[in-house]
């Protein structure tokens, strides 16, 4: 639930400075502005958007300017065409990686592929071109 719903509040102080825990409520809804200040280190990001690509957007833009946080949110399986633009946005060097090339044409949009596309390495990627030519 967002803001980590009434479970999250009844969880001892302890426990809401668990990792693992902490990980697991961001994945169903806890809000980053929610946790404890000394979790903003880009190891523990990292992971949190592997699991919730929205958080991503939650991010300042100093953290949305990190590559590898970039990264992780547009390859994270629940990433979407606006986690993309705003990734892309903040680093343009994603569309120069194979990996964030592939997740876009897989889960991004048609339109947006078009731009992106063209002027792109991987026009002669085999596997780039059928995800990219399916969402056609």
């Amino acid at each position: 639930k967002p803001g980590g719903g009434p479970m999250w509040k009844l969880a001892p102080s302890n426990l809401q400075t668990d990792e693992d825990l902490l990980l697991q409520a961001l994945r169903h809804g806890l809000l980053l502005r929610d946790i404890p200040k000394e979790f903003l280190r880009q190891d523990f990001l990292q992971r949190a958007v592997q699991g919730n690509a929205q958080l991503y957007l939650e991010l300042t833009q100093q953290w949305q300017r990190q590559f590898p946080l970039a990264l992780e949110a547009v390859v994270a399986p629940d990433s979407n065409s606006q986690i993309h633009h705003r990734a892309l946005q903040h680093c343009p060097s994603l569309q120069h990686h194979r990996q964030a090339v592939l997740a876009i044409c897989d889960r991004g949009d048609v339109s947006f592929l078009q731009e992106l596309l063209p002027n792109s390495q991987f026009c002669d990627d085999l596997e780039v071109m059928l995800l990219a030519i399916a969402r056609d």
